[in-house]
């Protein structure tokens, strides 16, 4: 949200302004309004802290040093009105302000569209039939043969790509 321009001076980049706590452990950006997300959509501090919440959660896959970056330091996050986030970091990280902890703040809504369109179109995939797929090819590729030095085509996942696109042609 801010950037470092050449003559080592802050600038806001996302953020129009800033705040550090004199303790360093809690920051308060306020947002340039009318930046918008590729789908055309305004980013809003709920977008980021929907964001961060994805990282901050014990479930979090997104990218996994990103998703342990963030619960390492980040305490809480919160949306003060629609532009403003404030963040209350575990402990001191002064580079917090210009990294961010490199979170890719993604678009609330599209986000759950997305995972609501995904839900719904996955009701026509058989769970029994997933799994029994899964279980061959995970038998298949653990194989002893696997470690040979020249291994067996069923050592190789793009074998199965056919078995793999059945189920998904369903959804």
């Amino acid at each position: 949200t801010i950037a470092i321009t050449p003559d080592g001076k802050f600038v806001g980049d996302a953020a129009e302004s800033w705040q550090v706590a004199p303790d360093g452990l809690m920051y308060t950006f306020k947002l340039h309004k009318n930046i918008l997300f590729h789908d055309g959509t305004e980013v809003k501090a709920s977008d980021v802290i929907f964001s961060y919440q994805l990282g901050l959660s014990p479930n979090c896959t997104y990218i996994p040093d990103g998703c342990s970056s963030i619960q390492d330091n980040v305490a809480t996050v919160e949306a003060l009105d629609d532009y403003t986030i404030k963040f209350v970091l575990k402990q001191k990280f002064a580079p917090f302000a210009v990294t961010g902890l490199s979170v890719v703040v993604v678009p609330e809504k599209a986000v759950r569209d997305s995972f609501g369109r995904l839900q719904a179109s996955t009701g026509a995939v058989d769970p029994a039939e997933v799994t029994a797929l899964y279980d061959k090819i995970s038998a298949a590729t653990s194989a002893e043969a696997c470690g040979a030095e020249a291994p067996p085509a069923e050592c190789d996942f793009a074998t199965y790509v056919a078995d793999m696109e059945a189920p998904l042609t369903k959804a």
